[in-house]
């Protein structure tokens, strides 16, 4: 799971605010991190803390809906059936 996360955390934005935003916006930043995005709020420009859910079910699903989200991005195009069979790197360059 750590690394499914680390994953998709890589791939995703981090929202970073100041306190003060924070404060004025916490309901919206609630709903952003149960929709799976990560937010750090900073003092002053050091981020400080990180809102994550405390659901791992939520997050888990959270994941799934972002990892489904760059599928259908088109953002990544598919590994080829060349691409991934053991010879396909020495078919360049082969001597």
């Amino acid at each position: 799971m750590d690394d499914l996360r680390a994953a998709a955390i890589e791939v995703f934005m981090t929202l970073t605010v100041n306190i003060g935003e924070a404060k004025a916006r916490l309901s919206e930043l609630i709903a952003r991190v149960e929709a799976g995005e990560e937010v750090v709020i900073a003092r002053g420009h050091v981020p400080a803390v990180k809102l994550a859910p405390l659901d791992e079910e939520a997050e888990r699903l959270a994941l799934m809906r972002q990892a489904f989200a760059v599928r259908d991005s088109g953002e990544i195009l598919p590994v080829t059936h060349e691409e991934s069979s053991p010879g396909a790197a020495r078919a360049d360059n082969s001597v």
